[in-house]
């Protein structure tokens, strides 16, 4: 995704581990829906991970909060 159009790297989400890993990310893919004429800017939630000896401590659902909080935002 990192060279797709209009890329932007504040749409990935990332909560560090140890050792510099990465022990979950989330991102977000700019959208446009078209409802006959009108068009309305979303986002796909996508690209969602967390390492497994990372599950069960509430990673994905902080990243889903933080997304769904950053769409609001910007009129997601």
């Amino acid at each position: 995704y990192g060279t797709m159009p209009n890329f932007d790297p504040s749409d990935c989400f990332v909560i560090g581990g140890e050792n510099g890993e990465i022990a979950a990310h989330l991102m977000l893919i700019p959208r446009t829906l078209q409802f006959g004429s009108s068009l309305l800017p979303a986002s796909e939630i996508g690209v969602v991970g967390t390492l497994a000896t990372h599950r069960g401590l509430g990673y994905a659902r902080a990243l889903m909060d933080h997304a769904i909080e950053q769409m609001n935002t910007r009129g997601d």
